[in-house]
């Protein structure tokens, strides 16, 4: 099961252009190393087989042929 960008489980979100909001979210992970380890691995898990570079080649040779590509 892939999960991208779940608040909490493979990252932390921040209001975007919000530079304290962002800051404070590194600080918390900088105070607390148990959950950052938790949420890295979390991401890593998430996403191992999903970034793999034949599947990630196959869908763009996929999408070329979709929109005409020979």
């Amino acid at each position: 099961k892939i999960i991208f960008n779940v608040n909490t489980e493979t990252g932390l979100l921040f209001e975007c252009g919000n530079y304290i909001d962002l800051s404070e979210k590194v600080k918390y992970l900088y105070n607390n190393r148990d959950e950052l380890k938790r949420i890295g691995s979390n991401a890593f898990l998430s996403t191992k087989d999903y970034f793999l570079i034949n599947r990630c080649a196959n869908e763009i040779y996929n999408l070329y042929k979709k929109i005409g590509g020979k």
